[in-house]
């Protein structure tokens, strides 16, 4: 079921998201403690495998995902938002959104697309360009910085898949499966892909041809 405030305040391709860099959130501030509480505790979805399959109203070539986020220490009504581009699984955006901030974001996770640069004074120059992937959070300062995690760096090219990216997302946003109290899984589409292992072992060993 599609969240109400997501698909009427929320703008095409993130443009206001991107215009919180080099700014500061009052809204954060004021509210910092509440939201850092939100932040650090367990969030819950009723799945424990997504796929990311409707139709995006704002883009025809991306698909979309959402799930209202159950927590015990809430932060307005929030929601869990994956939108993926058509046919990739390594070009997606995963975010926690909520209505107790105009701008509705409050963490994000590109895997893909343009570097992102955090332009402030206290940041060194050949420090600020983050390159994809990346997450978006809130520091105590309401700045929306532009970050990459250990899990990230660990391994760039699987970050930038949805099983691992997604994955990384989840850590660092608290977001669990009601069922299992695991974290989920995203797939994109409807359709699980089953991997199967093979062994490079000759079918021949031990066989006396004699």
């Amino acid at each position: 079921m599609r969240n109400a405030f997501y698909s009427s305040s929320l703008p095409k391709k993130y443009n206001k998201e991107y215009e919180l860099m080099g700014t500061v959130n009052n809204e954060i501030i004021n509210r910092y403690d509440a939201f850092k509480q939100f932040m650090l505790n367990e969030k819950y979805i009723e799945q424990n495998i997504i796929f990311v399959k409707d139709d995006s109203p704002r883009n025809s070539q991306e698909l979309l995902y959402e799930s209202p986020l159950k927590s015990n220490h809430p932060f307005g009504n929030s929601l869990l938002s994956i939108e993926a581009k058509k046919g990739f699984s390594g070009k997606f955006s995963a975010r926690i959104l909520s209505d107790a901030i105009s701008n509705k974001v409050l963490l994000r996770y590109d895997s893909d697309g343009k570097t992102h640069r955090n332009n402030y004074d206290d940041i060194p120059l050949c420090q600020q360009s983050i390159t994809t992937p990346h997450l978006h959070k809130y520091d105590e300062e309401g700045r929306f910085l532009a970050i990459k995690t250990e899990s990230i760096m660990q391994d760039e090219t699987k970050a930038r898949g949805i099983q691992t990216g997604f994955r990384i997302f989840c850590e660092e946003g608290n977001i669990l499966s009601q069922n299992d109290r695991e974290y989920p899984q995203a797939i994109i589409g409807d359709m699980m892909t089953i991997s199967f292992e093979t062994e490079e072992t000759d079918p021949c060993e031990g066989v006396n041809f004699n």
